[in-house]
C-alpha cells in the first residue's frame, strides 16, 4: 500500500479511537466537554499519533511508538480534558489496556479464521478487521462499566439482584459470541470478508442489551426514588397533622395562659409552659420540621427509619438541622450506610444508659457538612481501641459497624473524616465530617 494511502488510513482509524477514549471518559468521569474541546482534543491527537504509526511501523524503533502514543494521549487529556496528572495517567493506561485486549481477541479471531498475511503491516483488510474487532471490544468494556455504575446508585438489596442479572447476561453473551464463531468459523474460512458483516451484527446485537440493561437499571432507580418519595410524602403528612393538633389546642392554651396571668398564679403559669414544652418535644413537631431541611429523599428515608427505631426502644430523638441539605459530596449509599451504622449504635447504647437520649445535628457550613450524633451509654467505650474489629463494649457478637465504616467505606474518600470523643463525662460523641474539596473518586 503507498505510504500516502496508509497514512490516511491510520489518521482515520486514529481519529475513531480517540473519539472512543473521549466516550470512555464520559462514561468513567461523568463529565461532558464542549464541541471546540472534543474537536480540538480528536484532531490533536489523531494527527500526531497516526504520524507515530506512520514514522516508526516500518523501522527498528517501532516499539517506541505505543509509549509515546501513550505519552500523548496523557498529555493531552491533562491539558485539554483538564483531569489530574494522576487521573490522566490512569485512565489513559486502562484504556490502552482494553485496546490491547481487543488486539488479542483480533488476532486470535483472524487467526482461526485462517486470514492470509496476518502480519503483514500493508495489508489493508487486515488493518480494518482488526480494528472493527477492536472497536467492539470498546463497546462492550463501556457496556460494562456505564451499566456497573448505574447498579452502584441502587439501594444494597436491589444492587444484588442486579448484580446477579447482569452477570448472568455477560456470560450468556460470551457463550452466544463462541457459539457464532464456531458456526461462521466455515463461512470466515471461505469468505474472510465475512468477518466485517459478523463483528458490525454482533456490535449491533450488544448495543441492544447495553440499551436494554441500561433502561433497566435506569427503572430501578426511579423505583428506588419512588420508594423514597414516599417517605418524603410520609413525614409532609405526619408534620400537617402535628400542626393541626397543635393549632386546635392553641386557643385552649392562651386562654389558660390568660387566666393564670390575670389571677397570678404564677408558679402554675410556670408548670404549665413546662408540661407544654414537654409535650411540643414529645409529639416530635420539630424533629419533622428539621427532616424537611433534608433533600436528599434517601437520606429523609434513613432518618425517619432510625427516628422510629429509637421510639420503639423508648429512646428520645432529639433533631437539630441548621441549614437546608442539599448536595452532600459522597456516595448517597455509602452516606447512608455510614450514619446507618453510627445512629444504630448510638440507638443501642442509649436504650441502655438511664436516660435513654440521642441527639442528631445536622451543620453545612462553608462547603463542610458534620453529622453529630450524641448518645447516653451506660458502660464508656474504650476510646484506643473503638474503631479495632470486634471490640464493643456490648460484648461477644458486636464490633465490626465502626471498624466496617471506617476500613471499608470512609477509605475510600480523602475528604471524609470521623471523630469520636466522650463528651460532658457521659456522652458518646461521633462527628461526620464531609468537606467539598478533595474528593477521591472510586471507579
Amino acid at each position: 500500500m503507498p505510504l500516502i494511502n496508509l497514512a490516511s488510513v491510520n489518521y482515520i482509524l486514529t481519529f475513531i479511537t480517540v473519539i472512543f477514549f473521549i466516550v470512555f471518559i464520559t462514561i468513567t468521569k461523568g463529565r461532558n466537554y464542549s464541541k471546540s474541546t472534543v474537536i480540538l482534543f480528536t484532531l490533536a491527537v489523531s494527527v500526531i499519533n497516526s504520524a507515530f504509526v506512520t514514522i516508526f511501523m516500518y523501522t527498528k524503533y517501532d516499539f517506541l511508538r505505543p509509549i509515546l502514543s501513550l505519552l500523548c494521549i496523557i498529555l493531552f487529556t491533562k491539558l485539554l480534558l483538564k483531569l489530574s496528572v494522576l487521573d490522566s495517567i490512569i485512565y489513559s493506561v486502562i484504556f490502552y489496556l482494553i485496546a490491547m485486549f481487543g488486539n488479542v481477541i483480533a488476532i486470535i479471531t483472524l487467526t482461526l479464521a485462517k486470514v492470509e498475511n496476518l502480519w503483514d503491516k500493508n495489508n489493508f483488510s487486515v488493518i480494518i478487521y482488526a480494528n472493527v474487532i477492536t472497536y467492539v471490544i470498546y463497546l462492550l468494556s463501556f457496556f460494562i462499566i456505564q451499566h456497573f455504575k448505574l447498579i452502584s446508585k441502587l439501594s444494597d438489596d436491589t444492587k444484588y439482584r442486579t448484580y446477579i442479572s447482569s452477570i448472568v447476561t455477560i456470560i450468556s453473551i460470551f457463550v452466544v459470541l463462541e457459539i457464532n464463531m464456531n458456526y461462521y468459523s466455515s463461512i470466515i474460512k471461505s469468505d474472510p470478508k465475512s468477518i466485517l458483516f459478523i463483528f458490525i451484527t454482533l456490535g449491533v446485537f450488544m448495543l441492544f442489551i447495553y440499551t436494554h440493561l441500561g433502561t433497566k437499571s435506569k427503572l430501578e432507580i426511579k423505583n428506588q426514588e419512588y420508594e423514597y418519595q414516599i417517605f418524603y410524602n410520609k413525614t409532609m403528612e405526619t408534620l400537617i397533622n402535628d400542626l393541626r393538633r397543635y393549632k386546635h389546642n392553641y386557643n385552649n392554651i392562651v386562654a389558660s395562659l390568660v387566666s393564670l396571668v390575670n389571677s397570678g398564679q404564677y408558679d402554675e403559669l410556670q408548670n404549665y409552659l413546662k408540661n407544654e414544652v414537654e409535650s411540643f418535644h414529645e409529639r416530635n413537631i420539630l424533629n419533622n420540621s428539621m427532616l424537611l431541611r433534608i433533600k436528599n429523599a434517601g437520606l429523609l428515608g434513613l432518618m425517619l427509619y432510625k427516628i422510629e427505631k429509637a421510639e420503639a426502644s423508648d429512646v428520645k430523638v432529639s433533631l437539630e438541622i441548621f441549614e437546608d441539605i442539599n448536595e452532600i459530596h459522597m456516595n448517597i449509599n455509602d452516606l447512608c450506610e455510614s450514619l446507618g451504622i453510627l445512629l444504630d449504635n448510638a440507638i443501642e447504647a442509649a436504650s441502655e444508659s438511664d436516660h435513654k437520649e440521642v441527639k442528631v445535628k445536622v451543620k453545612n457550613d462553608e462547603g463542610h457538612i458534620t453529622f453529630s450524633i450524641i448518645n447516653t451509654f451506660k458502660t464508656a467505650p474504650d476510646m484506643t481501641r473503638i474503631f479495632k474489629l470486634d471490640y464493643s463494649s456490648k460484648g461477644e457478637g458486636h464490633g465490626w459497624g465502626l471498624w466496617y465504616v471506617k476500613q471499608k467505606v470512609l477509605k475510600k474518600y480523602k475528604n471524609i473524616f470521623l471523630n469520636t470523643a466522650i463528651v460532658d463525662h457521659a456522652k458518646f460523641k461521633q462527628d461526620l465530617v464531609i468537606s467539598s474539596t478533595q474528593r477521591k473518586i472510586s471507579v
